[in-house]
């Protein structure tokens, strides 16, 4: 007998049949004997169900896989389209289980690009609004310095008229000044050289000329104190320069009209003067986006300047509040006055469309009323 420690197959098939054998122990492990079986092919294939695929028995359907020690035949494939109508039920399952698997993916894939789209478009939207603010904010900041800048060039402009003005009238200040010093001294040799005096009413002329002039001075006005070529033209740009940062801050709009050729013999501050409290008393009467008329003609007798507006009438407050703003305005009366003793005419009226209207009228040649104690001496 042979051990069990050879290593001997199991299983052995020759033409006619298929023998099997194996060692059996008993519960102490001593080999009681040797179990041998023998059955013929076609029992072994019908025992292990292996008629589908493999046989022992040459046919069409089936191709040798070995002849010893057993024949041994494979099926072989079928074509795939007989095999696709055989197992068609298969087929549509798992053609159904891959439409549905699409299905859900591109379900599923649908929700999630909606939430994703959702989640970001809210992003975006958060940042284009964030965008729209920024840019709004910007367009706002480039308004707001374009506004500061023309703010601040108007107020060079302005501050650059008014320093001039103010040392122009300064300078015409110290020559009213000089002028009652040379008076005073006329009076005083007179007295002190008694034989060279000049007639006393010429002294008292003198006199009178040095207080009219003096009152000019406390009143913070000029007297007529020289005679040069001016240009109404430059008078009047100099004159809206002053006013420049209240036109820009009101939005008035200024329209001027004046022939370059009006040429005038007189004392340029005192025009100034005049026209600065005409047109300046109207800036400051009429509503903001308001619109002031100038015009000024050359006429036989010399020219006339009206300025015309569609302000609020002037009253007593108006005339204080205006009286506080600039050095240079002065009350009604007084400008009245000034204008009959510089032999020039002043007028104010109200249209019944509501406009104001103040005209002004310069002679060619300054002819002195009566009454008045100013004496020319540097004409």
């Amino acid at each position: 007998m042979e051990s069990p420690q050879e290593n001997n197959p199991l299983i052995s098939f020759d033409q006619n049949r298929v023998s099997s054998k194996t060692w059996v122990f008993d519960h102490d492990g001593h080999l009681d004997g040797i179990l041998e079986m023998e059955m013929s092919p076609s029992c072994f294939k019908n025992t292990l169900s292996i008629g589908p695929t493999l046989s022992f028995t040459p046919d069409s359907i089936y191709a040798p896989l070995q002849k010893a020690p057993l024949p041994l035949y494979g099926r072989l494939p079928e074509s795939f389209w007989e095999y696709g109508i055989k197992n068609k039920g298969h087929y549509c399952a798992f053609l159904l289980f891959m439409l549905f698997s699409l299905f859900a993916i591109s379900l599923s894939a649908y929700y999630l690009r909606l939430l994703i789209k959702k989640g970001c478009q809210e992003e975006v939207d958060d940042l284009k609004n964030t965008l729209a603010e920024a840019q709004k904010r910007e367009q706002q900041t480039k308004e707001d310095l374009f506004t500061h800048e023309q703010q601040a060039q108007t107020h060079l402009v302005t501050c650059g008229a008014y320093k001039k003005f103010q040392t122009n009238f300064h300078r015409h200040q110290g020559e009213q000044v000089h002028h009652i010093l040379r008076s005073l001294d006329v009076v005083i040799r007179s007295f002190k050289n008694p034989q060279e005096s000049p007639p006393v009413s010429e002294l008292v002329e003198i006199l009178g000329s040095c207080i009219s002039v003096a009152e000019r001075i406390s009143n913070s006005v000029p007297s007529i104190m020289k005679q040069e070529s001016i240009q109404i033209t430059r008078v009047l740009e100099e004159v809206r320069a002053l006013f420049t940062e209240k036109i820009y801050k009101s939005n008035l709009t200024l329209e001027m009209s004046c022939p370059e050729d009006i040429i005038y013999e007189g004392d340029r501050l005192f025009i100034g003067i005049f026209l600065i409290n005409i047109i300046g008393k109207t800036l400051y009467m009429i509503p903001k986006n308001g619109k002031v008329e100038i015009k000024a003609t050359d006429q036989k007798e010399g020219f006339h300047i009206q300025v015309k507006d569609n302000g609020f009438p002037f009253d007593e407050k108006s005339r204080n509040e205006i009286k506080q703003t600039l050095d240079f305005f002065i009350t009604g009366d007084l400008l009245q006055r000034m204008c009959q003793e510089a032999g020039m005419s002043y007028s104010y009226s109200r249209t019944e469309e509501g406009f104001n209207v103040n005209e002004l009228f310069i002679p060619i040649s300054f002819e002195e009323s009566s009454d008045s104690n100013v004496i020319p001496l540097f004409s």
